[in-house]
C-alpha cells in the first residue's frame, strides 16, 4: 500500500460513489474501496464501523449532495423565480453517473430504495412549494413540479447524453410553460 493517510470520510463516500458508478453495487467492498483509495483497512474502519454503516453513510451523502446541499443553495437567491432557476442551474451540477447508479442500487436494496425515494419526495416537495410561492395553484403546482422532475430523472437516464446546453434548453421551455408571458 502507499505510504497510509488518514484519509477523509468524506474521500471513502466519494470513492464509494465511484465505485458504485463504474461497477455497480456489488462492487461496495472494503477491499474494492482501500485498493482505489490505497489505503488500509483500518483507515476504513477508522470511519465506519462494517460495510453496512458505509452503505448506509453513502446513502446520506448522496441525499445531502444530491439533494438537501442544493436546496439550501436555492432557497438563498431570493424571488421563488429565482428560486426556481437556481434550482435548475444547481441540478446541472449533479452527477449524471450517481443519480442513475443510486437508482439502480435501489431496485435490488431496500435501504437504497428507501432513501432515493425520500430524495424524490424531497426534491418534488422543494420544487411544487416554489412554484406555489410564485402564486402557482396548489394542484397545477404539483403537476409542473413532477413534469420538472420527470425531465430531470429522465435526463439523467437517457443513454443518448442530454448535453448541459440542452437541459438548460428544456428548463427554459418548461419556465415558459410554467410562467407564461405576463404572468
Amino acid at each position: 500500500m502507499a505510504a497510509e493517510k488518514n484519509a477523509a470520510r468524506s474521500q471513502w463516500l466519494q470513492a464509494g460513489l465511484q465505485l458504485l458508478q463504474q461497477q455497480g453495487p456489488a462492487a461496495l467492498r472494503i477491499h474494492n474501496l482501500t485498493a482505489r483509495l490505497q489505503l488500509t483497512t483500518g483507515s476504513f474502519y477508522h470511519h465506519f464501523k462494517n460495510r453496512q454503516d458505509f452503505n448506509r453513510a453513502l446513502l446520506e451523502y448522496w441525499e445531502e449532495e444530491s439533494t438537501l446541499r442544493i436546496i439550501r443553495q436555492s432557497e438563498s437567491a431570493g424571488d421563488p423565480r429565482s428560486r426556481i432557476r437556481a434550482l435548475g442551474r444547481q441540478t446541472l451540477g449533479i452527477e449524471r453517473g450517481a443519480e442513475v447508479a443510486m437508482r439502480t442500487w435501489a431496485l435490488e436494496n431496500p435501504r437504497a430504495a428507501a432513501v432515493v425515494q425520500r430524495v424524490d419526495e424531497q426534491r418534488l416537495a422543494f420544487i411544487q412549494r416554489l412554484l406555489q410561492e410564485a402564486r402557482i395553484p396548489k394542484k397545477q403546482a404539483a403537476l409542473h413540479a413532477k413534469m420538472i422532475y420527470a425531465i430531470f430523472i429522465g435526463s439523467q437516464g437517457m443513454v443518448v447524453s442530454v448535453s448541459e446546453q440542452e437541459l438548460k434548453s428544456f428548463y427554459r421551455a418548461l419556465e415558459a410553460l410554467v410562467f407564461p408571458k405576463g404572468s
